[in-house]
């Protein structure tokens, strides 16, 4: 896990390909900078095209609970997120998990509460298999298979 700096709001427009229609002007242009400022993530996201990926709940009420990633962008939150975390101390608009490829972009959208990476609160985050975030009370692991 390589944490990214955090970005300062810039506007720019980032592609809607997602349940994300319900983000700010300031919430896209933090995951556009965040992208900006990635090393290895600097294109549009995009699934592997070998591997499946999902999100595994390995702490919280949702435990053992698996959210497969079927889309390049997902937002991650309280209640009209495309991965729904049932946890008061999730906000509505939490995070936003991008997809490229073999890693995974890790956004936090100006949460009340934080995401976490190794206890530590970050803005953004690069992920790779079977790194884990917390947020709230729930954590959650990334996990990539390969496609049978």
């Amino acid at each position: 896990m390589v944490p990214v700096k955090a970005p300062g709001d810039v506007g720019s427009a980032m592609s809607q390909k997602t349940n994300l229609t319900s983000l700010t002007n300031v919430e896209t242009a933090r995951i556009t900078q965040a992208r900006q400022n990635s090393t290895k993530m600097r294109s549009e996201p995009q699934l592997p095209n070998d591997k499946s990926a999902s999100l595994l709940v390995t702490e919280g009420l949702l435990k053992g609970k698996i959210f497969p990633i079927k889309q390049p962008q997902m937002l991650i939150g309280r209640s009209g997120a495309d991965v729904v975390i049932v946890d008061p101390q999730v906000s509505r608009n939490h995070c936003v998990l991008e997809i490229h490829n073999s890693n995974g972009l890790l956004v936090d959208l100006d949460s009340a509460n934080g995401t976490f990476v190794d206890d530590k609160k970050v803005a953004t985050c690069e992920l790779g298999h079977l790194s884990e975030f917390r947020i709230g009370s729930t954590t959650l692991m990334f996990v990539l298979t390969n496609n049978a």
